[in-house]
């Protein structure tokens, strides 16, 4: 019987004779490059995995020990505020101020926590819209229901690992090293063993006599029944997305990459230390050759220190803290750590562990790099982006050169130097100013002189804020919209509102953008490869059960989502200008629009349409990112009838009220018709002289007549 080490090199054999017009072989042998890689591709024996795995892993660490470690450091340095050891005067162990300066630590805090919530808020919101005619309704609302599901837990066989989480993890590493990564891939199927408990009911039996044989005891039923519960193991099959943050340091991509999209590069690694128990659960499963524990424990004690781990170091220790990347801090030795590089090209996919094994060298089943990577803003023509902590470099240290000067010439003011008269007694402890201090002196006025110090940087603060402007113009994170406080120099358009909705309004849009980036680069990728992962790996033969948003089971049918034809819109980066506009003024005007009662009543005669007080109950929440939920519940029985009363109480007191009001216009108008009866009487008496005959009145003409005859 011949044994084939899968791990051997190929048996390099002349190649057998070929066109005269192609190029000649490499060497004489099969067409390979000087490292023995063969050109032609295919598949690739072990031997041929490991060259190309370390290949191309020493190339990419290189480049990045030449370009990109260095940056790191030093972005990781100022987002630490580290002051680079004391400061002393010269010639003496005074200490110089020397104070820490959060400039960026500033700017970073400030901004992450609106994209994580712009992003996360109560669930990643996205729209499920067909692709083609030939998609249902249906089909969307349950590939919408089934990825909800899949982004529930992300975190593989890392237990509680949430999308928030990832959030969190990927925009640090993108606003304080450049670049945030995430790995994606899909975790099974494999069979878990989950703990059931479940209710046992059994008749009770207890010790009694036999009836047969005096003073034997037998089991009988009591004619009782006893429960206990019962613990079983029942196999479940694990078959979900995963989503795993990479550390910066650990990532190696090709250094001809010029792009941020990892799809773009000829090879991806990623560097892991696994331990000896993780790497044993492995064995056994398909397409995986797994060594002995004892071969991966040899290999734990052979670590391979990195550019990656010296910067990881580095950034331990602006903290004070000494740590140690290539030590096992555990003496379990299923604990020990293995270095494993997981190898990506479009085609191939390699685990080579301790640089010496090759545990995985198959096709890539994702026909895909499976990383996705956000910059915080994109270098031209490069992978790597540039990151607050490098464009706030020079402003940071202005900053404190600035402040400290302004302190130690505060010092020297506050604590001036002395001349002394030459062969004085004196001591510097003695010379230094204090209550209650006894100098002795000859003449004082002469033998000691206190040397007046110039206030030169007392304008050192105004500078440090024109330094605060300008770097805020360049994140975009101003004092007032996103820090919450006003500039220390002042600034006058916070004297209106409509200047500071101005200035918020300029702070939002670069916060917009830096969101709908994300959403590009790599929101949207992920729901989409997570769409092809479900199509890949989901068994068209199980029914599912997915627990919906408003906590019921309903099960799918795999046929329709195989079926189906979505496509994918996210709507983080609009909510977010929606929340911001409403939250600035906007959500006012739209509720006093929409209870308008005028609006209501012609809405209702001229469309017979009504308010929906449920909808917009969840809009008002949603403004304020707030989880919706229901305000309003319905009436019971007791509540309907005290509403039916009011209502009739409410008609019965119209109704008196109508009454009492018609009751006071007949009234008015029986007065009224009187009025004129009176009215029209006298007039008909006065035009014939009854009037003035009753009233003892005298007519005009009588009145005229003896006018005349007294004028005679």
């Amino acid at each position: 019987m011949v044994t084939v080490d899968a791990n051997a090199p190929p048996p390099m054999v002349p190649s057998p004779a070929s066109d005269a017009n192609s190029a000649p072989p490499l060497g004489g042998y099969e067409q390979r490059t000087s490292e023995g890689i063969p050109i032609g591709g295919g598949e690739w024996s072990a031997e041929e995995a490991k060259r190309i795995v370390l290949g191309d892993f020493n190339r990419a660490a290189s480049d990045r020990a030449t370009n990109y470690e260095t940056k790191w450091q030093n972005a990781a340095s100022i987002y630490a505020a580290v002051r680079n050891g004391e400061k002393y005067w010269d010639g003496s162990r005074t200490p110089r101020a020397n104070m820490h300066i959060w400039h960026a630590f500033t700017q970073v805090n400030a901004l992450r926590p609106q994209l994580i919530d712009a992003i996360c808020g109560a669930d990643l919101d996205f729209d499920v819209e067909a692709a083609s005619s030939g998609t249902t309704i249906t089909q969307l609302h349950q590939v919408r229901a089934l990825m909800q599901d899949q982004l529930k837990s992300l975190g593989g066989m890392v237990k509680f690992q949430s999308f928030r989480s990832c959030v969190d993890r990927m925009t640090e590493d993108g606003v304080v090293l450049g670049n945030g990564i995430w790995e994606w891939g899909w975790d099974g199927p494999r069979t878990e063993m989950a703990i059931n408990w479940q209710r046992m009911v059994e008749p009770e039996v207890a010790m009694g006599e036999h009836p047969m044989l005096p003073g034997v005891q037998i089991p009988m039923h009591t004619g009782r029944t006893v429960s206990y519960a019962k613990q079983f193991y029942k196999p479940e099959t694990v078959s979900q997305f995963f989503l795993d943050p990479v550390d910066l340091m650990d990532f190696y991509i090709d250094p001809n990459c010029r792009s941020t999209n990892p799809q773009q590069a000829g090879f991806t690694i990623r560097r892991k230390m696994m331990t000896i128990a993780e790497l044993a659960s492995y064995r056994g499963q398909d397409g995986f050759d797994i060594p002995h524990d004892v071969t991966l424990y040899r290999l734990s004690q052979q670590k391979t220190f990195t550019d990656g781990d010296t910067t990881r170091q580095a950034i331990q220790s602006y903290r004070g803290v000494n740590y140690q990347p290539g030590q096992d801090q555990s003496v379990d030795p299923r604990l020990a750590r293995v270095e494993v590089l997981r190898y990506w090209q479009r085609d191939h996919h390699v685990w080579l562990i301790g640089r010496e094994h090759v545990a995985r060298n198959m096709p890539n089943q994702y026909q895909a790099m499976p990383f996705l990577n956000w910059c915080y803003v994109n270098a031209l023509g490069s992978f790597y982006g540039y990151s607050i902590p490098e464009l706030l470099e020079s402003g940071q240290k202005l900053k404190k050169t600035l402040i400290d000067g302004r302190l130690d010439e505060l010092n020297l003011i506050l604590h001036p130097p002395f001349i002394t008269k030459l062969g004085m007694a004196r001591t510097q402890s003695k010379m230094k100013l204090r209550p209650g201090a006894n100098w002795e002196a000859e003449d004082p006025s002469k033998d000691v002189v206190r040397l007046e110090m110039g206030n030169v940087t007392q304008q050192a603060f105004t500078e440090v804020q024109i330094v605060e402007n300008n770097d805020q113009k360049v994140t975009g994170i101003t004092d007032l919209a996103v820090l919450g406080s006003p500039s220390s120099g002042g600034n006058s358009a916070n004297r209106t509102a409509t200047g500071v909705q101005a200035q918020t309004n300029a702070s939002n849009t670069r916060v917009h953008g830096l969101v709908a980036n994300i959403e590009d680069q790599t929101l949207s990728p992920m729901l989409t490869q997570l769409w092809q992962l479900i199509c890949m790996f989901m068994d068209p033969q199980q029914i599912l059960t997915i627990l919906g948003p408003d906590g019921q089971n309903f099960q799918v049918d795999p046929v329709d989502i195989l079926n189906a034809d979505p496509k994918f819109k996210l709507k983080t980066a609009n909510n977010m200008k929606m929340r911001a506009a409403m939250q600035g003024g906007g959500l006012q005007t739209l509720t006093q629009y929409v209870l308008n009662p005028e609006i209501i009543t012609a809405m209702g005669e001229q469309q017979q349409k009504t308010l929906d007080i449920e909808q917009f109950t969840e809009f008002y929440l949603d403004v304020y990112n707030v989880k919706a939920f229901n305000l309003f519940r319905p009436m019971t029985p007791q509540e309907m009838q005290a509403q039916q009363q009011r209502s009739q109480q409410a008609g019965q007191e119209k109704m008196a009220l109508q009454q009492q009001r018609l009751g006071a216009m007949s009234q008015d108008a029986h007065e009224r018709d009187e009025t004129q009866i009176i009215v029209a009487t006298l007039n008909a008496l006065a035009q014939i002289g009854a009037l003035n005959e009753v009233l003892g009145i005298a007519r005009d003409a009588e009145i005229k007549a003896s006018q005349i005859l007294e004028g005679q």
